[in-house]
Parts: C-alpha cells; structure tokens; sequence
C-alpha cells in the first residue's frame, strides 16, 4: 500500500488533479483493497513463493471408525505433511465428483514442493466407483487403510448412528440380524450399509487392482490405539518421509488410550472425549451369527495382506 501511495502521488504531480486521474487512482485502491481483503476486516491468505494447491499425495481411504481421524490429527504434526482438514468426499460421491478435479484442488491446503499432501476420507475404501477414479486421478497415489474388527467398527458405526438419529441400543439386532420363523438367525447381509464395510477382502481386491502392495498400507486398528508411536513409524516409511513422530511425542490419556499428542513446541492435542468410548455388551447368540458371517471374510482378507489379526478367535 505504501508503493501505491508514492505512485499516487507522483502521478498527481504530473498530471494534475483531474477527475480521471482521481477515478484511476480510486480504481488502482479499490484493485489491491478486494486483492488483499475479505469482507471488510479478513486479510486473504496470499500463497507464499512456491506454494499452490495440488492433488493429494496420499490419502487414508478408511475403514469407517477405524481410527482415521487420529492418524490423520497426529500426521498433521509433522513438518513435510500437508493434511486437508475435512473428508472431502471426492472419490464417493457422484455429485461432487461431477463437479471435477478443480473443484477437488481448491480442497486442498496450499504446498510447497518439499511437502506431502494427505486426504482422508474414510468411507473410500468401500464405495466401489472409489478405486478406479483415485487411480485415474494419481496412478502413483500411496494409500493408508486402517482395519479395525469387523463387530467392534460395526458397533462404533452403530453408535455413531445412534448419536445422531438417537436410535436406541436395542435397535442393534434388528438392524445386523433376521430372526427365521425356525429359529436360525441370519446376518442381514444388504440391509445395512455398516454391514458391507466389514467385508474387508471384497473392497481390498477392488482396490488391489489398481494399486500394488507398494502403494497399500494396511494398519491394524488395535495396534494402532495400542502403540500409536510403532505404526506411525510405519506409515511414515511408508510415505517416505523423516520418522518424526516417535513414542516421545505421546503421553496416556484417560486409560482408554494413548489419545494425547505433544508436539516439539510443548503443545498438546487430545482426541475428541467419544474416542475410544465403552461398547455395551452385544447379544451372545448376535455375536456368535456374526463371527459365522464375518470369519471367512477376515480369512480372506488375511490371506492378501499377509497378516494376522486374531480377530475371530473364541
């Protein structure tokens, strides 16, 4: 602004101070004013040399209450990481996708070259139109997925549900399992989408033919809540960047989990107090039907990670 002013008053000195320079001189203030300002008061956050918005480098794609948001909150810690604050909803939702992959970058937070860009979305992973449109969009996208027990995230799916439509508990069965006039009870495979997401080995091979096992990471959940440090180690490998989240960085919560974060500045983050709440007691025979409906699934699962999980056994 001061430029302009010396401009100005240059310009008057040799021209005069005719009404067209004056409407010139308004037209220059009023140009820079609207470049610089929001409304009234909001200064806009000019991009620094370098920095632009760009597709993602990587993205955490699910599973749904699988942990997503706190990887997504400790990665944000870390210097050479860019995260996009929100679930965009890209890659599964028709409506936004239609809208094209400008719409998308605008999403996106301003980089520089030696940052890594992060989405998180977690509902990606099981919206079956999801895989082939990250592929056309970044064949080299790097993909975090977090797996957590097929009845335990269906249970937190169904709390969470519960938290905004207000259903109650007892709605659980009515929803997951059919009772037969024989008395057999059978899981409700289509009715419920939370459901389907537990079918971990269907929507892996959907992702598994567009990206390699180099471009998949898969977390296990419990070994995340467990020791967030040791696969935070991993993930960070994996995306190729300085291991600068470590075990000294966490300190315990509540005795739930390691929920609290401190970064180098003494700064802490603690978690949301609905993460990692108490699970009421499932229905020993709704159990039992669901172990039946889910275990081949894992197995399967299981058997193209090359991973143990241990969640079906008695």
């Amino acid at each position: 602004m001061e430029l302009v002013r010396s401009f100005t008053w240059i310009f008057i000195r040799k021209n005069g101070s005719s009404f067209v320079c004056l409407g010139i001189i308004m037209l220059v203030y009023c140009l820079i004013y609207s470049y610089t300002k929001v409304g009234n008061s909001s200064p806009k956050k000019i991009p620094k040399y370098g920095m632009r918005k760009r597709i993602p480098d990587a993205l955490i794609i699910g599973v749904k209450k699988g942990g997503t948001f706190a990887m997504a909150e400790f990665l944000k810690y870390h210097p050479e990481v860019k995260l996009s604050g929100y679930e965009r909803h890209f890659f599964d939702n028709d409506i936004n996708y239609a809208k094209g992959l400008h719409y998308y970058i605008e999403k996106m937070p301003l980089s520089g070259p030696e940052h890594l860009v992060i989405e998180r979305t977690a509902t990606y992973f099981n919206k079956f139109t999801a895989a082939k449109r990250v592929h056309d969009t970044n064949p080299n996208m790097k993909l975090i997925l977090l797996v957590k027990d097929p009845i335990e995230r269906l249970v937190s799916d169904f709390l969470e549900t519960q938290k905004h439509l207000r259903h109650d508990w007892s709605a659980f069965n009515s929803l997951v399992v059919k009772n037969h006039s024989s008395g057999r009870i059978e899981v409700h495979d289509n009715f419920w989408m939370g459901v389907d997401i537990g079918k971990y080995d269907i929507h892996y091979q959907n992702w598994a033919q567009y990206f390699g096992p180099s471009q998949l990471l898969v977390v296990s959940s419990e070994k995340f809540v467990e020791k967030p440090w040791e696969e935070l180690e991993r993930v960070q490998n994996f995306l190729g960047i300085a291991v600068q989240i470590t075990k000294s960085n966490f300190t315990s919560s509540t005795g739930k989990f390691w929920s609290i974060f401190c970064d180098k500045t003494g700064r802490s983050k603690c978690l949301h107090e609905d993460k990692g709440r108490a699970h009421p007691e499932i229905n020993e025979t709704v159990r039992i039907a669901l172990k039946d409906f889910y275990r081949p699934r894992v197995a399967a699962f299981e058997r193209m990670v090359g991973m143990k999980f241990g969640w079906m056994e008695d």
